[in-house]
């Protein structure tokens, strides 16, 4: 076992599709679970979904299931029930991403997870929860982030941009890992295991804690000309982040505009002071403007393209990412988490080894 398998011999049993769930146990194995990803009989649909031209299996899905096992059953019918039941038996963990009242129908309600497995931790990640008013309707990551009021921080005026990559199947994962990791320190207290139930509306909506503070939104929201986006000649794009006033003194002294350092604190919007900064920034290239900046600590990065993004030096230095391999976004003990193998799939439970990825 390396060093980076923190979750070495965990078992961990993924009943979800497209993205929140698979990304959520794409992190356990990334540190070490094994992880058995459970299918319907025709697959996961995000096989299929924004798959090139001539690719079999879209890169999105092997990017979040590489290192699981894959198994297709029809948990309709009694041979399937009879197989994830003895899976279950072994297992740490399992997280479904049905909506509420469907893993009771398949025959999987809490009390009959509790006699097959009273160990087992089951996260339930759904859009809305398992109960409300908003407990069974369908939703997607656009519907979260705008009932959440991610989409309310623009101006009236302006119909926002959506949100990519999609924020609440991405935190919403992480949230349904945070708990479980809390689920899985308890167990080896008490022995037993707990039902996790997680939302990515609610996840969202406990960001909005930042509207309270008066003006604080507008400030981060493109009110200030000290956090802002900017464009360059070329229309590429600069972010500016100079929150602290050194920092904004240090910008303004870069592009030779010492009279805005007192503007610091115009009142917001400082909507003039933001079409000062973005005439002068929009005056030359922006590998120029990387130049004036490449020893000045300000808080300013350019915006790469897409295909430039793996070839930032911090990107290339810390291999994170690479075309193929999506890692852990972490170092462990020092080390770089080690790429997964692609997944596999197998035809029957009996496959299933008592440790999937041996080291």
């Amino acid at each position: 076992m390396t060093d980076t398998a923190l979750l070495g011999g965990i078992r961990v049993v993924d009943l979800s599709q497209f993205l929140p769930g698979p990304y959520a146990t794409h992190l356990m194995t990334s540190l070490g679970a094994d992880v058995v990803k459970i299918e319907p009989p025709s697959g996961d649909p995000m096989r299929y979904l924004m798959c090139p031209p001539g690719a079999e299996v879209s890169p999105l899905y092997r990017a979040v299931n590489a290192g699981k096992t894959i198994l297709r059953l029809d948990l309709k019918s009694q041979g399937g029930k009879r197989s994830l039941e003895s899976i279950l038996q072994n297992a740490d963990v399992m997280l479904d991403g049905y909506r509420p009242g469907v893993m009771a129908n398949l025959g999987f309600d809490d009390a009959r997870l509790e006699q097959i497995n009273p160990a087992l931790i089951h996260c339930h990640l759904s859009g809305y929860g398992a109960s409300g008013p908003y407990q069974f309707r369908a939703g997607h990551d656009i519907n979260y982030c705008g009932l959440a009021g991610l989409y309310s921080h623009y101006s009236p005026d302006v119909i926002p941009e959506i949100q990519f990559p999609l924020i609440a199947d991405h935190v919403g994962g992480l949230q349904a890992v945070n708990a479980i990791l809390a689920g899985l320190v308890r167990k080896q207290k008490s022995g037993r295991g707990c039902r996790l139930d997680i939302a990515l509306y609610e996840t969202l909506l406990t960001w909005q804690y930042t509207e309270k503070p008066d003006g604080f939104r507008a400030l981060l929201s493109g009110g200030a000309a000290c956090y802002n986006i900017y464009r360059t000649l070329d229309n590429r794009l600069i972010t500016l982040g100079a929150l602290e006033v050194h920092f904004w003194g240090k910008f303004c002294e870069a592009i030779a505009c010492p009279q805005w350092i007192d503007r610091f604190e115009d009142p917001i919007p400082q909507t003039g002071l933001i079409g000062e900064v973005r005439l002068k920034l929009s005056s030359r290239l922006l590998s120029d403007w990387v130049e004036v900046f490449s020893s000045i600590d300000c808080c300013l990065e350019p915006v790469p393209m897409a295909g430039e993004v793996l070839d930032q030096p911090q990107t290339v230095e810390r291999n994170v990412i690479d075309e193929s391999v999506l890692r852990y976004p972490g170092r462990i003990n020092n080390a770089v988490t080690p790429g997964l193998p692609e997944y596999r799939e197998i035809q029957s439970s009996d496959e299933i080894g008592l440790q999937l990825n041996p080291d």
